[in-house]
C-alpha cells in the first residue's frame, strides 16, 4: 500500500512533482482518504470520508468506504474534494492567440453558414491553452462560437480537458445553439436589435416549415428560406428543446424579448451575460431559463449594462433562476472559482456557488455524470489545497474523465526548464 501526504504549500509544484516521478497516482486503484468531500447532490458534504478511485471510476465513497490492500492512498487530511468545475461559456480548443487569424477557429464569415456553423471539428486537443486551465481545477468546458456575420454564431461542443492521447476531446457534439441581441450583434442585422430579435424568429419560423416541408424543399417547391439547409437542419433540436438556445443579453429588455422565445417556440433559454437580469429575475424563474453570468461584471462598460450590480447572481439565485459562473475568458477559466468566490461575498450560498460551476452547467448541457460526485461515475473531481473558492486555493490533484492528470503545463515545463537551480551564478547578466 502506498501512502502519499500532499501538505506542502507549494502545492502544484510538488503534487505534479510526486505525480510524474513516482507515478504512484497512476496506478487502477486509488483512495482518496480522510477528504471532505462535497458531492454537490443529495449525499451533501461527506466529512473525514474516503472516495475510491478504480481503473478511473468512482467504486466508493463515504466515511466507512472499505480502502483495499493494494490501493494507493492520497492522504487528504480533511482537505476538500469537489466535482470538476466546468466552463460553461468558452473559447478552448477553438482560440489561442486573438490577434492570430490561423489559431482562431470560434467563427466563421462564411455567409452560407449561420446556424449550422458546427465547431466540433475544429476543436484543438492541444492548445496549451487547455493545459494551463485544467491543472487549476477545470476539467471539462463548453467550446462555443463566436459571432461572425450573423445573429446565429452557431453550434457548441462540449469537451474534457484531459490527455488527448487517451479518450477524445468532444464528449458531446452540438450541445447548444449560440445567438445573440446585444448593440454588437444588432450591427450585423442592420443596426436595430429588433432586427436582431426578427432573424432569430424568422429563423425559427423558417425552420418550423422546413421541419414541415422538408420534400417540397429537396424538390426546390417551397418558399426561399433565411438559411440554408444546414441552419435549417441544426435548428429542429433547439424547436424540439433537445438542446438549449443560449441569447447573449445585456440590457432587461433583451432579455425580455429572448424570454418570448420560451413561449412562442417552447425553447430550453440559456441567457448569457444578462448584466441585468435581477430586473427581470420573477420572469426568468417562470420560463425556466438559466443565466450565464459573470459576478465582477458591476460596472456599466456600455450603455446596455447601466443596472449591472454584483449581487446580480445572488438575486437570480433567490428567485429559483439556475445560475451558471463564467466570463468567457478561456485562457484564464481557471479565475472561475474566483468569480464563484465573488459572488458568495455578494449574498450567494456557497453551495450553490459550487453547482454554478459544476452540477447547474452539467444539467443545463445534458452532460450526464458531470458536476456531482455519484459512485458509478468516471471520476472527474479536483482536490483543493484550502477553500475552493479562494483566491490563494489552487489544486492538488485532478482527475479528468478517470484519467490522474499530471500537474504541469507549457508554462510549468518553461519555469522548470529555465529556473535557476544553482548556487553559481549566471554565466551570463546583462549589463544594466
Amino acid at each position: 500500500m502506498n501512502n502519499i501526504s500532499i501538505k506542502n504549500p507549494i502545492r502544484v509544484f510538488l503534487a505534479g512533482f510526486l505525480i510524474v516521478l513516482s507515478g504512484a497516482l497512476n496506478a487502477e486503484l486509488i483512495a482518496i482518504k480522510g477528504a471532505t468531500i462535497y458531492t454537490q447532490n443529495d449525499q451533501g458534504i461527506l466529512k473525514n470520508a474516503t472516495l475510491i478511485i478504480e481503473d478511473g471510476e468512482i467504486t466508493a465513497m463515504g466515511k466507512g468506504a472499505r480502502i483495499p490492500g493494494s490501493a494507493t492512498i492520497i492522504e487528504a487530511d480533511g482537505k476538500i474534494v469537489t466535482p470538476g468545475l466546468i466552463d460553461p461559456y468558452s473559447y478552448l480548443g477553438l482560440e489561442e492567440i486573438s490577434l492570430e487569424a490561423n489559431t482562431v477557429d470560434k467563427r466563421t464569415e462564411n455567409k452560407k453558414h449561420g446556424a449550422g456553423f458546427d465547431v466540433t471539428s475544429a476543436v484543438n486537443p492541444y492548445s496549451t491553452v487547455i493545459m494551463t486551465n485544467r491543472i487549476e481545477g477545470i476539467t471539462h468546458a463548453i467550446a462555443a462560437p463566436s459571432n461572425g456575420h450573423s445573429v446565429f454564431a452557431g453550434q457548441a461542443a462540449a469537451i474534457h480537458l484531459g490527455s488527448a492521447k487517451d479518450a477524445e476531446t468532444v464528449i458531446k457534439p452540438r450541445v447548444a445553439m449560440f445567438a445573440s441581441v446585444t448593440g454588437w450583434t444588432a450591427t450585423l442585422a442592420g443596426g436595430s436589435r429588433a432586427s436582431a430579435m426578427l432573424d432569430i424568429r424568422e429563423a425559427l419560423l423558417d425552420a418550423q416549415a422546413y421541419a414541415d416541408n422538408q420534400a417540397d424543399y429537396d424538390k426546390a417547391a417551397m418558399r426561399e428560406l433565411s438559411g440554408s439547409r444546414l441552419d435549417m437542419q441544426a435548428l429542429q433540436a433547439v424547436l424540439n428543446a433537445d438542446i438549449p438556445l443560449i441569447v447573449n443579453v445585456s440590457r432587461a429588455s433583451e432579455i425580455r424579448q429572448a424570454l418570448k422565445l420560451v413561449k412562442d417556440f417552447g425553447v430550453r433559454l440559456i441567457l448569457a451575460g444578462a448584466q441585468e437580469a435581477w430586473m427581470l429575475a420573477d420572469e426568468i424563474a417562470a420560463a425556466d431559463a438559466a443565466v450565464i453570468l459573470d459576478p465582477l461584471a458591476n460596472l456599466p462598460s456600455s450603455f446596455e449594462s447601466l443596472g449591472s450590480r454584483l449581487d446580480n447572481a445572488a438575486l437570480l439565485h433567490k428567485a429559483g433562476v439556475s445560475i451558471l459562473i463564467g466570463d468567457g475568458d478561456s485562457h484564464n477559466s481557471r479565475n472561475q472559482k474566483q468569480l464563484a468566490g465573488n459572488a458568495v461575498a455578494n449574498g450567494l450560498p456557497m453551495t450553490a456557488a459550487l453547482d454554478a460551476i459544476s452540477k447547474n452547467v452539467a444539467n443545463a448541457y445534458g452532460l450526464d455524470g458531470l458536476g456531482e460526485l455519484n459512485v458509478g461515475d468516471k471520476a472527474s473531481l479536483v482536490l483543493w489545497d484550502g477553500d475552493p473558492l479562494e483566491v490563494t486555493t489552487y489544486a492538488d490533484v485532478v482527475f479528468i474523465e478517470g484519467q490522474n492528470i499530471a500537474m504541469q503545463s507549457r508554462s510549468t515545463l518553461l519555469r522548470d526548464r529555465y529556473l535557476q537551480k544553482s548556487d553559481l551564478p549566471r554565466a551570463f547578466v546583462k549589463p544594466q
